[in-house]
């Protein structure tokens, strides 16, 4: 398997080849997530505010207009960017149009991958499995105004450390060691190098996830606006195993993966 980083959209300079999983762990993969898992029939992508309004005064029925500027919703927009709000009663079957600061962006550079898959702490597992039958993963994070944050660094390190993890138990002796481990670490190049030892330093801490995310820049943003909620829902580790799919053949729009293969 092939697995490439970028820790930033604008470090994406390969072809589009394989999976691309995008990561915006404060909020909007998150939210795509939820929102899927409650029932929402898809969440059309957009990049900026104008584009969403115009998408969604031409689409019948009315869909939700969705997302945030600086963390804040988008005044009259129906819904914000906290999972909290995408309940099974407000999603029933309703399309989705979001926008948002920084994750719709890393969704636009992923376009022309053959997939696009949204990845957050709460599907991790699921994620992964269905990755792991892919020879070609390319992970995508959004960052925060430009500059990397470790929240999308842990949870694309621990992408890659599953990864690497089901490499090694699919070995002749199916039982992975520390030898496998570096051999297995030698085919990385430095943005997946450094998130993997991102996540495997947090995991050597023993700190709680949503402590580690408060800490961050995206965290921090969170919190100044009122939203420390938010970061736990975040940090809800495999809580579903719903994946929202954007299939190359068709808008940028996540549907449900059901079931998801694998999970």
């Amino acid at each position: 398997m092939t697995i490439r980083v970028a820790r930033l959209p604008a470090e994406l300079n390969w072809s589009p080849r394989g999976t691309a999983v995008v990561i915006d762990v404060l909020r909007a993969t998150t939210v795509i997530t939820t929102a899927l898992r409650a029932g929402a029939a898809d969440v059309v992508v957009c990049g900026e505010i104008d584009e969403a309004v115009r998408l969604a005064e031409t689409t019948e029925p009315r869909p939700l207009l969705c997302g945030e500027r600086a963390c804040c919703p988008i005044p009259g927009f129906d819904l914000g960017n906290s999972p909290s709000e995408y309940t099974p009663s407000r999603m029933a079957g309703r399309r989705l149009i979001m926008t948002t600061t920084n994750g719709t962006r890393a969704v636009l550079a992923a376009r022309g991958f053959p997939r696009i898959l949204a990845a957050s702490f709460n599907n991790l597992a699921a994620v992964v499995a269905q990755l792991s039958c892919h020879d070609e993963v390319s992970i995508i994070c959004a960052g925060t105004d430009g500059e990397t944050t470790e929240e999308d660094d842990l949870l694309a390190g621990a992408i890659v450390d599953s990864l690497l993890a089901v490499e090694r138990l699919g070995g002749d002796d199916g039982v992975g060691n520390d030898r496998d481990l570096r051999r297995d670490e030698s085919g990385l190049g430095t943005a997946a190098s450094a998130v993997l030892r991102a996540w495997r330093d947090y995991l050597a801490s023993g700190q709680a996830l949503a402590d580690r995310l408060a800490e961050s820049t995206g965290g921090r943003n969170l919190i100044a606006q009122g939203y420390q909620r938010d970061i736990d829902v975040c940090a809800e580790l495999d809580s579903t195993t719903a994946i929202g799919i954007i299939d190359a053949a068709g808008p940028l729009n996540f549907r449900l993966l059901t079931p998801p293969r694998h999970a």
